[in-house]
C-alpha cells in the first residue's frame, strides 16, 4: 500500500468517525455515544501516528503500519457497523 493511499485512508477514516458521532450525539445513546467518542479520539491519534510515520523509510513505515493500522481498522470497522 502506498504511503499516500495510508494517510487519505486515515484522513477518511477520521472523517467518518466524526459524522458518526455527531450522529450518535442527535440520537443521544449514552453508552454507544462513549464508545463512539472514545473511537474517535483513537482515529485522531492514528492519523497524527500516521502522519509522522511518513517520515520514516518506506520499509520501517510498512513494517509499522502493518502491526498497527490493520487491526485498527478492523476495530473500526465492527465500530461503525454497531452504530448503525
Amino acid at each position: 500500500m502506498r504511503i499516500r493511499e495510508v494517510r487519505h485512508q486515515a484522513t477518511t477514516l477520521a472523517e467518518a468517525v466524526s459524522d458518526i458521532r455527531i450522529g450518535v450525539l442527535v440520537k443521544r445513546q449514552n453508552n454507544l455515544w462513549k464508545e463512539v467518542n472514545t473511537a474517535f479520539f483513537k482515529a485522531m491519534a492514528l492519523n497524527g501516528i500516521v502522519r509522522r510515520l511518513v517520515l520514516l523509510s518506506p520499509h520501517q513505515f510498512i513494517y509499522i503500519n502493518s502491526i498497527f493500522y490493520a487491526p485498527y481498522l478492523y476495530f473500526m470497522f465492527l465500530t461503525i457497523m454497531g452504530a448503525y
